[in-house]
């Protein structure tokens, strides 16, 4: 059985910066299985932490929590790492803010009224991408 230091190394990690439970146990259930490491948090300050300190994947930002402007805190983040995969879902839509946050080149924008199933594909799609993904990758495990 693996221990919290050798997921820290092993497995990309997956951030959620939201203050609710319930995304944490959906993303849980959709990544059963995949080589990531799920890590939440409430704030974002513990987000800029998270990123500060190990190789983020792909972090999933919940819009309406976040205390900054969504475009200015996609920027902090690609700031710290500019490989980043950024998912940002969102309560609310509007053109503007759609048109803010995709001007940021983010890896999906979600909108929570859609229902998370599109939320789950991007996810997915995201660490697909990445190349400690890969099925070289796993089989080398």
């Amino acid at each position: 059985m693996e221990n919290a230091t050798e997921r820290l190394v092993k497995y990309p990690c997956v951030l959620l910066v939201d203050e609710e439970p319930g995304l944490s146990r959906d993303l849980n259930e959709w990544l059963a299985g995949e080589p990531v490491d799920l890590v939440q948090v409430a704030r974002f300050a513990e987000a800029v932490r998270v990123v500060r300190e190990r190789k983020v994947l792909l972090c999933v930002l919940d819009a309406d929590g976040c205390p900054l402007p969504i475009t200015e805190a996609i920027s902090i983040l690609r700031g710290l790492d500019p490989a980043i995969a950024i998912v940002v879902s969102a309560a609310r839509n509007t053109a503007e803010l759609e048109k803010e946050i995709r001007a940021q080149k983010v890896f999906y924008y979600h909108v929570k009224g859609f229902g998370p199933s599109d939320l789950a594909l991007a996810v997915k799609s995201a660490i697909g991408r990445s190349p400690g993904s890969s099925p070289q990758h796993k089989e080398a495990e």
